[in-house]
This record gives C-alpha cells, structure tokens and sequence, in this order.
C-alpha cells in the first residue's frame, strides 16, 4: 500500500494579546531576525533602539525571545519558514490562501480579524506579491500586520482588507516616514505608522496593554486601534 503523501500547510498561532477567544488561532509567525541568520526580517535594526538590538544576551526582540525559550514555538515559525522558502508563484499564493481559508471557515465576523506575521515579516517582493494575492481572495477575513520591509509595501497599498503598519523605531524612523509620504494618497488608506520606542515623541496612540490600562490576553480586541488603523506607539523600556 502506497504511502500517503503528507499535505504541506502553515501552522496557525494562538496569540494571547491578538485572539479573540482563547483557542483561537489567528495568526501566522514566520522565524524572526535577518536572513543572514535564517530569520525573515530583511528590515530588522540592530542599532541602539532598533528591533533587534543586543540587550545582554539576548536581543530586544521579543519573537527571538520566544523562539530561544519554547521549542515548539521554534517548530512551528521553522515549519512556516521553510514551507515559504520552498515555494513560489501560485503555490505560494495558494499555500497563503489555504491558511486564510481555513481560519475564515471557522471564525465569521466580528472575530474575522487576523494577525498578520506577529513573528517575522515580509522576506522579499516574491513573497509580497504573493501575499497581496492571498489576502485579495479572501475579503471575508480583515487582516494587519507591521512591517520594516518598507520596499514591499508598495504591493500591499490599497488593499481594502489589510491594515499596514510601517513599524518605525529611532533607527528607521525617518525612512519609515519617507515610505509613508512616497505613497500615493489614494493608496495610502490602509497605511499607518507605528512606533517603537521609549518616548512617544511623535504623539501617537499609546498602546493601553502597554500603558497597564488593559489586559495583554485580548488586549488588540478590546482596544481595536490598530484594526482601525489608528498610528499607534508601543512602549520600549
């Protein structure tokens, strides 16, 4: 008897802070870090007060910080990695899309909301692409994400379903900035900035999981900014 062949799929995460019940799985992580060490995160900073600074140890980021700690954690972003490197054109698009699916089959709205890349980010233009097209053919789930890949999100502007964050911090700050300003206003609608740091120097909405005012289990449901694309500062240090 023939072997059955064992069908390639992403693995879905339940994130505390994003889900909106507690067995939901709601979001996609991908290995963090730069590509040079295997990560996903070709806009990562690693000078004082980037993403990826040297703290100790270990690193600020606190996707690095889980992967080092939990091993099925690591498993997991492992598997996704290696399944998007592996794949390409409309197997990409169709292995992305086979994921939305799947969670839009189970959660219908208001709880359509999906967290796109709360480990990793956008490793190049093929994979953009392709993840334009995935959320394109599934209008039915709302998806964000924050990005540092600021060359990729000229494919992702405009798309009526998906909230885009350029993620800036005192290192990438002003080319965030001028990534925002380059987009063509009519596009711009799903664009807004989000900034790490330890001062709120750009008056944006502080994240209140951050400020003590909410809950981190929940919190993105309770709040909702970010689903509306409110520029939004997270507190560092």
């Amino acid at each position: 008897m023939a072997k059955r062949k064992e069908r390639k799929a992403l693995k879905l995460s339940c994130d505390s802070k994003v889900r909106f019940y507690k067995t939901q799985h709601n979001s996609l992580g991908l290995l963090p870090g730069p590509l040079s060490r295997g990560g996903t995160c070709p806009g990562c900073t690693m000078g004082n007060g980037g993403c990826f600074e040297r703290s100790g140890k270990t690193r600020t980021c606190y996707a690095y910080k889980l992967v080092r700690a939990w091993t099925n954690v690591r498993n997991a972003l492992t598997n996704n990695t290696r399944l998007i490197n592996e794949t390409s054109g409309k197997q990409l698009v169709d292995l992305l899309a086979g994921a939305f699916k799947q969670f839009a089959g189970r959660n219908p709205a208001p709880r359509n909301w999906f967290r796109l890349f709360w480990s990793g980010d956008i490793p190049n233009k093929k994979f953009a692409r392709a993840l334009r097209k995935a959320v394109d053919m599934t209008p039915e789930v709302n998806f964000w994400m924050y990005t540092r890949s600021f060359d990729c999100v000229k494919y992702l502007a405009g798309c009526p379903n998906l909230r885009v964050y350029l993620s800036l911090d005192q290192v990438n700050r002003q080319k965030g900035l001028i990534t925002y300003v380059d987009i063509p206003v009519p596009k711009r609608k799903n664009i807004s900035i989000s900034y790490m740091g330890a001062t709120n120097d750009l008056r944006l909405k502080p994240c209140p999981a951050d400020e003590g005012k909410l809950k981190t289990v929940g919190a993105c449901a309770k709040c909702g900014q970010c689903l509306r694309g409110s520029n939004v500062w997270f507190k560092t240090k």
